[in-house]
């Protein structure tokens, strides 16, 4: 039972929230129809008193009109009807030209149809509510508007308008939320409710719908700004960060990612985008301590990020964390699992931290975007898009790719700053309209996973603190911070290790070198095989690698064993294990 749905309307600007769109609908938008959506069957076809209707739409603040034309069946009536909403539409946009005004056509596509167990129950709920006591009424559309919020920061409660009833109330087949008058007196007295919930709800998150208005389209460096921005998200962590550096007390901003959020790219350390992003704190807050954490490191993923961030990012304990790993992962679900669990470390910290996604790109325009925003989406957070801002000046020609970009991933110094201001734009239009300290809306409980919370309990366990079961032939070099490793040059060396979790990962050197081969097996799982000689001359790299999945509970052995074979072009055998990690490990880790 497909179902065809005809917005009759476009809108254009707002006095608090952002209802702007042309085309493609943003997520903020969305999200603002969303939260202010009622259901209003049959409001174009002229049904009941369209002045009082028009009256209950502008009084809740309304925006979208569910089933304002609809039917059901008798579709060749579907351009009369059109005709007969013509001139009620345009009484509402005159009223309020934001508002959209759905059409609902539903078919039956098959006779088959015909033979599906439809319970009852599907076609009483509104029945069931208007049966129920007025206070009662009232009271559950604030319990079930709640209860969306709560479990689901995608979900919005389409509030009811009118609908037709399977059970009489009465002699009143239809239900009307309108206040009960002579113009409506078959009311049911929710409007006031409605209107007091959604009055609430712009009270309590102000977030991404009372932002001010982005510039007008035609200002070329306002369109970047326009495109950049994927979602505000829910603001309440943010608000309350910035309002932190409003009373003038210390705050943390942290970065966390790869070669680009290490500074791969820019000329100096003061021009990586996070050391700008702090620089816009220091600015715009000058009573405010900032302290600065970049826990960038290159050539790894969210995998080894979140296996590392408790020591090197939450220990600092941020209010304002920038995660950045959108060319360094994989464009997949598994990928997205691991960025998961990162984020949700984060957002698990006691003093609330907001988290904002940044996703860059590659030469090709491509990035991981689609995955993990759905993580982004799923916990509300603020997110912004270098590749969504300039990849169409790029592709287009008004911009070359090396007016951005020192290389085929890396931004230059003019990439950086597009980085930065892109976030610090998202960060100017909260802070225009942040409330005072005692109007902060309240941080809503970090939702359940999307995908996975497994790297949200992880253990790591760098090369110095791997202790052997076994060692035949390898050495431990723990000679500099950030460079330690076991390493084994004798092909048949072995060396195994043990671990406990669900998933277990593995940490070892690429490099064009002497380097050999590996076999890495975990329990009596098929070996993988690891391979330390790299093709490229630019150094070497950390490379993060999942052994295992689903794994039984207690600790799993990991045996290394060096091989005889290696890359015809290597000169050598050497292999170095710089770590082990487990996710989804238990407390003993």
């Amino acid at each position: 039972m497909p179902v065809v749905m005809l917005a009759l309307a476009l809108t254009s600007g707002a006095a608090e929230r952002d209802y702007r769109f042309d085309g493609k609908i943003s997520r903020e938008v969305l999200e603002n129809y969303l939260s202010r959506a009622v259901t209003l069957t049959d409001f174009l076809h002229g049904k009941g008193s369209v002045p009082d209707n028009l009256r209950f739409l502008t009084n809740t603040g309304a925006k979208f009109v569910g089933r304002a034309i609809y039917r059901w069946g008798d579709e060749d009536a579907l351009p009369a009807l059109i005709e007969t909403a013509k001139p009620i539409a345009r009484q509402a946009h005159q009223a309020d030209p934001d508002m959209i005004l759905q059409a609902a056509c539903f078919e039956i596509v098959t006779t088959s149809v015909d033979k599906l167990p439809v319970p009852e129950w599907l076609f009483r709920q509104i029945s069931w509510f208007a049966h129920q006591p007025e206070p009662y009424r009232n009271e559950w559309l604030r319990y079930a508007w709640k209860w969306v919020r709560e479990h689901d920061s995608n979900g919005w409660l389409e509030m009811p308008g009118s609908r037709t009833l399977h059970a009489p109330v009465g002699n009143q087949w239809w239900y009307w939320a309108n206040t009960r008058s002579a113009a409506t007196p078959e009311g049911f007295n929710q409007e006031e409710t409605i209107k007091a919930i959604w009055a609430e709800d712009r009270a309590e998150q102000p977030a991404a719908k009372r932002l001010p208005s982005l510039p007008p389209p035609g200002d070329s460096e306002a369109n970047l700004f326009s495109r950049s921005l994927v979602s505000t998200g829910h603001l309440a962590r943010l608000e309350r960060a910035l309002a932190k550096a409003r009373r003038g007390e210390a705050v943390t901003v942290g970065v966390i990612g790869g070669s680009i959020t290490a500074g791969a790219g820019a000329s100096l350390p003061e021009r990586r985008y996070g050391d700008r992003v702090a620089a816009w704190w220091r600015q715009t807050f000058p009573k405010a301590t900032v302290r600065f954490v970049n826990a960038g490191i290159g050539a790894t993923g969210s995998d080894y990020g979140a296996l590392r961030a408790k020591r090197d990012l939450l220990s600092h304990h941020p209010d304002f964390v920038v995660v950045e790993y959108a060319v360094n992962d994989p464009n997949t679900q598994a990928a997205a699992e691991s960025l998961e669990g990162l984020v949700r470390q984060v957002l698990r910290e006691t003093n609330q931290p907001a988290v904002l996604l940044l996703f860059t790109m590659n030469q090709e325009g491509a990035n991981a975007q689609e995955w993990q925003a759905k993580v982004g989406q799923h916990y509300g957070l603020p997110m912004v898009s270098f590749r969504d801002a300039l990849w169409p000046e790029i592709k287009e020609g008004p911009m070359k790719w090396s007016d951005v970009e020192a290389d085929v991933v890396h931004p230059n110094d003019r990439g950086h700053d597009y980085c930065a201001r892109f976030v610090a734009g998202l960060l100017d239009r909260v802070l225009a309209d942040l409330p005072p300290d005692d109007r902060l809306p309240q941080v809503k409980p970090v939702p359940r996973p999307l995908f996975s919370d497994t790297f949200e309990h992880v253990a790591l366990f760098e090369a110095d603190a791997l202790k052997p079961l076994t060692n035949q032939g390898w050495s431990c070099d723990a000679g500099q911070p950030g460079d330690k490793y076991w390493k084994a040059g004798q092909p048949g060396s072995v060396i195994e290790f043990e671990v406990a979790g669900q998933v277990v990962l593995f940490m070892d050197w690429h490099i064009r070198g002497p380097m050999g081969q590996a076999s890495v097996r975990v329990d009596d799982q098929p070996p993988v095989i690891r391979e330390g000689w790299f093709d490229q001359t630019w150094g070497g790299y950390r490379q993060t690698t999942v052994l295992a999945r689903d794994l039984g509970p207690g600790k799993h052995k990991v045996r290394i064993e060096l091989l005889s074979a290696k890359n015809p072009q290597s000169t050598g055998h050497e292999f170095r294990v710089l770590g082990v990690g487990a996710a989804g490990a238990g407390p003993e880790n």
